[in-house]
């Protein structure tokens, strides 16, 4: 399981966790002999969950296969949504405007009433 993490993390992606049944996967045998796993998941690039910030994985029930189903809702769920902090990326273009060093001027003085020189804290702050 550690490989298969490190490749996810090796290409970019995130496990998106999920809704439903923890296991997607059974032997379909009676209790006492009943295997139940989690072999299947869901997956996104960050590119993807940009696209797609309230998407979520639901696990349903399947009688008609040893596998769960595996849904990917691309919007989230009408009725419940799940927040997922916004990401903020640094554009490069932005240096080419006359207004940038004084932006960053500014809020690194601010910032530096966080934590010092943190400089994690200060660029968290900002």
């Amino acid at each position: 399981m550690t490989d298969f993490m490190k490749a996810l993390d090796d290409c970019g992606f995130q496990d998106l966790g999920f809704r439903g049944c923890p296991f997607t996967w059974s032997n379909g045998r009676c209790q006492e002999n009943l295997v139940s796993e989690k072999l299947d998941r869901g997956v996104a690039s960050l590119a993807w969950l940009d696209l797609f910030p309230m998407g979520m994985v639901k696990h349903e029930i399947s009688s008609a296969y040893d596998h769960n189903l595996i849904l990917a809702h691309l919007f989230g769920e009408m009725t419940k949504r799940r927040s997922r902090k916004r990401l903020v990326r640094f554009e490069a273009i932005w240096v080419k405007k006359s207004s940038c060093e004084k932006i960053i001027e500014e809020r690194w003085r601010v910032a530096s009433n966080v934590g010092g020189s943190d400089i994690i804290a200060k660029i968290k702050a900002m």
